[in-house]
């Protein structure tokens, strides 16, 4: 065994400051030496992460020594949450260096980079407004990405925001219930009511047109005025033999009239579609 013992040069566990150890390895039985260094998400070493990988001596003999993967944020109590160049740093720290001559004194100061931004134009999670969120995570990606709020349903939105300085969110949101004050309806990416101005007049199919056979329905704003129609049987004595069908045409909603008969052999209308009486 080697007896000069452990050394290291950051004196200890410090993840502020990138240390070099020098000790002994009993299984390969020979010096070894290890610099802190930074990990990816996958834990490989990086030039900038989120995590450091620290070693350090817990004893004055040169195989007293241990080494560890640790979160630069949760270890430092957020104050340097990023890790790079071997220690963990806050994204606004400086490095300054100075020379100075007989005559001349030179500084040059260096900002380390950010490894991440997420900005929501929308503020957060915000079903009412239309929100564009850009993030980027120099640790996992090579380029930053761009999502933009968007309707899933008639009456839900697909919401994104950031839940990080570096990472963004999607979560399917229902819209609020309708009040004569209170948003209700998906229209554009959000959330939005038959009072809220809109002027255009829009038809969406969710069984992509005239479709006897599946149950559907046609949803819209007309002249800014908000509807849901849904495909039915239709009302009276023969409401089992025939199908009353929603589709758009142009943007706008239409109802036509079929009998089931004339879709299918031995047909009926069940829930909204046309289906085979031998299968009911």
């Amino acid at each position: 065994m080697n007896v000069s013992g452990c050394i290291e040069t950051d004196k200890g566990f410090d993840l502020l400051t990138r240390g070099t150890l020098t000790g002994w390895d009993p299984l390969k039985n020979q010096q070894v030496s290890f610099t802190d260094t930074c990990a990816d998400t996958k834990g490989f070493p990086a030039p900038e992460g989120l995590t450091l990988w620290e070693y350090w001596c817990y004893g004055t003999a040169s195989n007293q020594w241990r080494f560890g993967g640790f979160s630069c944020n949760y270890y430092t109590n957020g104050k340097a949450p990023y890790c790079i160049a071997g220690a963990c740093v806050s994204n606004t720290t400086v490095t300054t260096t100075s020379t100075t001559t007989s005559t001349t004194t030179s500084t040059t100061t260096t900002t380390l980079p950010t490894l991440g931004f997420c900005t929501d134009t929308d503020g957060g999670e915000n079903v009412l407004v239309k929100g564009t969120t850009t993030y980027f995570d120099s640790t996992i990606m090579s380029q930053g990405y761009t999502e933009v709020d968007f309707c899933y349903t008639m009456d839900s939105v697909v919401e994104f925001f950031c839940v990080s300085d570096s990472r963004s969110l999607a979560r399917i949101s229902p819209c609020p219930y309708y009040t004569k004050n209170q948003a209700s309806y998906c229209y554009d990416g959000a959330c939005v009511s038959a009072i809220s101005g809109i002027t255009t007049t829009t038809c969406a199919d969710t069984d992509d047109g005239k479709n006897a056979v599946v149950s559907g329905s046609i949803y819209g704003y007309s002249d800014g005025v908000y509807y849901n129609r849904k495909d039915s049987c239709s009302i009276g004595l023969d409401s089992y033999r025939r199908l009353v069908e929603t589709y758009c045409y142009l943007n706008s909603g239409y109802t036509e009239s079929y009998y089931c008969a004339s879709v299918m052999p031995n047909g009926i209308c069940l829930n909204g579609a046309c289906v085979s009486n031998t299968t009911v």
